[in-house]
């Protein structure tokens, strides 16, 4: 900071009139490295605390004004000493730069007894008005009012005479901290005052100048209601109280101004014995109605961060009422805990300089950027000269596109570290802030969990965050609000108290390769949360586990985001969760790509599981994840949405827990999805459960096989749903079960080895469709049927389907009257490797081939005429892609689309990169001759 002071000494004026061109919202304020600049002295009349400067400056010379107190009991008089009350005083000191003062011996105003201010003079102001200094002041009193403001002047900032109350008409009898405009607005003074709302009153007349004479024809402003209220839920919710006194600000009157709030948080830390915190903030009124509000902050600006403020007479406050203007900048000067006083320079936005920065702590060992330990003293420009805190550095310069911040290798305890509005050119122009690497022993950020974020983007474009460990802040260890091509890369970000990395309205960010967790399974809320119409952001190759709620959620109309190749494990709740929020909207065209979810919700939550997609959530694609492990009620689950594609997932082993029923994939009243080439195994219940009115739903190609119970069950008026080409096998029930459902098509499946029935339609489905389909080898007993009807259950068709070794042989196989088309043949399933069964196709006399409906709308296995069921069959030559059955002992594991040995190929004389890509068949065992792979 000394290189601002010159140019501050020469712009001191002799009379200041306060007229900034300031944007408040994007003012910074930067704490004196050695505050507190004034504490308690042993003079008797300042020995107990010193606080609430006024500061002035003339002839080159700061003139500080502050309320000194002393130990003797206020009550009982002078000459009576008590360590719990004392008497105020104003002092006087004076200082060169700003920062080291002098101190005068005697206060320069001081109480009169038997007078309106016997008991203090308190919290001083100070104004230039017309030439002379006016001081207001709360005059503390043994009579009734207790408190009144108080006025004294000088010509010459050293002697002092009093005025009294302000007003003889007792017009501010228990009112506090009168602040003054120090020139008229629409020909009148004015001043904002208050204890708990904030006030304004005006005068027409000018301040006196003799001695004993009251500065009288005050009159309240606003019809005497206050002209700003406190705001629940805010730093000012319990009380307001005027700052410096008020200064013209790109034409308006600008007041900061201090607000009170309860914070019974900080009750619970034996260190901080009250539970109130003061804070300072802003407010703007228009030029022409100094009682309307133009703007107010929706935070304080300054912050209890310090030991000494929050530690004294009044615990956890800052409390300002001097300043000191530069044009751009501005000093402003503040009471901590009641019991000293600190400063600080408040800066207005810089021009941006594209150029490089560095942070570094204090020390060199293993560093990679910086030659010299971090100073705050430094200025941050160099490798030689880093500064201490990234903070601060943020805070001192302007930063742009083509700028570089180098944090080097260290811990940095500190959190609510602000990039706010970084607008850059676009293209590659970003601005980058960067560490040495995410470990324990890289550039570490920690919040120490006294902060609300590690750190916040606001308003920000074009912004790189990579390389860094960001840790153990209260709400969200990366916030990214109104921002748009920001990219996270390569951070790891952990033991946030609710969200790991929380963006909202924001668009375009790729946040990608970071690990977000290492917390307990009862401490992060969101690994990710993604909330509030953001859009069209990409999150690739990111590791996430052990949050407190869902792995990654998205919702409140948050659309078209892509997630991509990450793996998410051991969260609370959900891997992955999309939904519209509290009063929010569906959350639409979202992505699930290429992902790896397992062993989430370890709190055993009720509808919960790996993915879950609810709230009328449109047009959500899940593609290509392994899903498994995932603990009650499903590893994939979709409730209340429409247009949804679930496709080519492997989903197994879904966690047995009490209370659940642990499938594979669970859709509840969902519309219009397809479910297409999954595979679904080891499932404790069903692999598919279909319920609560799912309707117009097509399953295609999926592979559902030795799971507890059934296949698929279709339930609960769950109508119009059609199936093709499935394979249904070794489920420790039925393949298909239907109840209570209607108008079920079933094409082209095959049922085999399940051990109970092929298919049941059960509970009145009705109107049902089944044509082409195999039902083989399905028993437990000899009730069980390959097709079988139950509880006024029927048919609208049955054509074209067979059955064999079921286990009702008696009557071929069907519960119900059989068709002329049907037949009860063996479907004669061969396997190219003999000493393994379940590697089954159709061989080439097989009763399926050729026998199925040439008017159905699925494709033939051979490309000539409708066959039964969902294999293929082998030729002797012509490309066959074989049915492929697993053992359990032989599950992938992978991202193929095939397991190790698990699909055997007889091609002949084909380039099959024509038609599939080589990526599939990764693992698998192929037989070929002149074939081109």
């Amino acid at each position: 900071m000394k290189r601002f002071i010159m140019l501050f000494v020469i712009l001191l004026s002799a009379q200041p009139l306060f007229s900034l061109n300031l944007n408040l919202n994007q003012v910074s304020f930067k704490k004196n490295q050695v505050n507190p600049v004034l504490t308690p002295k042993g003079y008797k009349w300042e020995s107990r605390c010193v606080y609430t400067p006024a500061v002035i400056t003339n002839n080159g010379q700061y003139h500080m004004f502050y309320r000194g107190q002393d130990w003797r009991d206020r009550y009982l008089g002078w000459g009576y000493w008590n360590i719990s009350y004392g008497i105020s005083s104003v002092g006087h000191a004076v200082s060169s730069d700003g920062r080291n003062f002098t101190r005068y011996t005697n206060p320069a105003v001081s109480p009169t007894e038997g007078s309106y201010d016997d008991r203090g003079c308190e919290d001083p102001r100070i104004a230039c008005i017309n030439g002379r200094y006016y001081i207001t002041y709360n005059g503390y009193s043994t009579s009734s009012p207790s408190t009144k403001i108080c006025l004294a002047s000088s010509a010459d900032l050293v002697t002092w005479v009093k005025h009294g109350e302000i007003s003889g008409s007792g017009l501010f009898n228990s009112k506090k901290h009168g602040a003054l405009l120090a020139q008229k607005i629409n020909n009148v003074y004015w001043m904002y005052y208050g204890d708990s709302d904030l006030w304004a009153a005006t005068n027409r007349n000018e301040p006196p100048t003799t001695s004993g004479t009251p500065w009288s024809g005050w009159a309240l402003a606003n019809n005497g209601n206050p002209v700003m209220l406190r705001r629940g839920g805010y730093f000012d919710s319990d009380a307001i109280r005027s700052g410096p006194p008020p200064f013209i600000n790109n034409g308006d009157i600008a007041l900061i101004y201090n607000g009170i709030t309860q914070d019974a948080g900080l009750t619970a830390n034996p260190r901080f014995k009250g539970p109130f915190i003061n804070e300072i903030g802003w407010v703007t009124f228009s030029n022409t109605n100094p009682v309307k509000i133009k703007e107010r902050c929706s935070s304080s600006f300054i912050k209890v961060t310090k030991f000494f403020e929050q530690i004294g007479n009044v615990y956890n406050s800052v409390f300002a009422s001097g300043m000191v203007d530069f044009g751009t900048n501005f000093f402003l000067y503040y009471g901590a805990a009641d019991w000293c006083i600190a400063m600080g320079e408040g800066k207005g936005p810089q021009p941006a300089i594209p150029r490089n920065y560095y942070v570094n702590d204090t020390s060199t060992s293993g560093d990679s950027w910086c030659s010299a330990p971090g100073s705050d003293d430094n200025d941050g420009l160099s490798p030689g000269a880093p500064m201490r805190s990234l903070a601060a550095l943020l805070d001192s310069y302007a930063m742009c596109g083509g700028s570089v911040v180098y944090v080097d290798k260290g811990s940095y305890p500190e959190g609510n570290i602000s990039l706010n509005n970084i607008t850059n050119a676009g293209g590659n122009n970003y601005f980058i802030i960067r560490g040495t690497g995410n470990t324990s022993s890289g550039s570490v950020l920690d919040a120490q969990g006294s902060s609300t974020v590690c750190l916040g983007l606001q308003n920000s474009h074009n912004v790189k965050v990579l390389d860094l460990h960001m840790k153990a802040a209260t709400q969200g260890i990366i916030q990214l609000l109104h921002c748009s091509n920001v990219v996270v890369s390569n951070c790891w970000v952990k033991q946030s108290s609710q969200h790991g990395i929380l963006i909202r309205n924001s668009t375009n960010l790729k946040v990608v390769a970071n690990k977000v967790g290492d917390n307990t399974d009862a401490n992060n809320n969101f690994g990710i949360l993604l909330d509030g119409y953001s859009s069209r952001n990409y999150f690739f190759k990111n590791l996430i586990w052990r949050n407190g709620w869902a792995g990654i959620e998205i919702r409140n109309i948050s659309m078209s985001n892509t997630i991509l190749s990450n793996i998410i494990f051991r969260n609370a709740e959900e891997g992955i969760k999309v939904h519209a929020g509290t009063g929010g909207g569906p959350s639409i065209g979202n992505r699930i790509l290429g992902n790896q979810i397992y062993s989430n919700n370890t709190s055993n939550g009720a509808d919960k599981g790996g993915i879950r997609i609810i709230d009328n959530s449109d047009r959500t694609l899940i593609r290509n994840n392994e899903v498994f492990g995932n603990i009650r009620e499903w590893n994939i689950g979709l409730r209340n949405v429409k247009n949804c594609v679930v496709s080519n997932n492997m989903v197994y082993n879904c966690v047995v827990q009490s209370g659940g029923e642990n499938v594979g994939l669970g859709f509840w009243n969902v519309t219009n999805c397809l479910i297409k080439k999954n595979k679904i195994y080891g499932n404790p219940y069903h692999g598919i459960k279909m319920t609560d009115a799912s309707v117009n739903n097509i399953l295609e190609n999926n592979r559902s096989f030795n799971n507890g119970y059934d296949g698929i069950q279709i339930f609960a008026a769950s109508h119009h749903n059609r199936l093709y080409r499935n394979l249904f096998y070794k489920n420790n029930r039925d393949g298909l079960r239907t109840d209570s459902s209607q108008q079920t098509v079933v094409l082209n499946n095959t049922f085999f080895g399940n051990s109970q029935r092929g298919i049941l339609f059960d509970n009145n489905s009705t109107s049902c469709t089944l044509r082409n389909n195999i039902s083989q080898s399905n028993a437990r007993s000899t009730g069980d049927y390959g097709y079988q009807t139950a509880n006024g259950s029927s048919f609208g068709q049955h054509q074209y389907n067979t059955a064999y070794g079921n286990g009702n042989t008696g009557s071929l196989n069907f519960s119900f009257g059989l068709d002329a088309t049907e037949i009860q043949s063996n479907a004669r399933f061969q396997s190219t490797i003999t000493t393994d069964s379940n590697f089954l196709y159709l061989s080439t006399d097989s009763a399926c081939i050729d026998a199925g409906s040439p008017s159905d709308p699925v494709s033939p296995c051979d490309a000539s005429v409708i066959d039964m069921g969902a294999v293929e069959y082998y030729n002797g030559g012509a490309c066959s892609l074989l049915l492929f059955l697993w053992k359990g002992t032989e599950e992938d594991k992978g991202f193929s689309l095939f397991p190790a040995g698990g699909l055997v190929l007889e091609i002949s004389g084909l380039d099959m990169r024509s038609r599939f890509s080589p990526a599939l068949f990764r693992g698998a065992q192929v037989r070929s001759a002149g074939v081109n792979l």
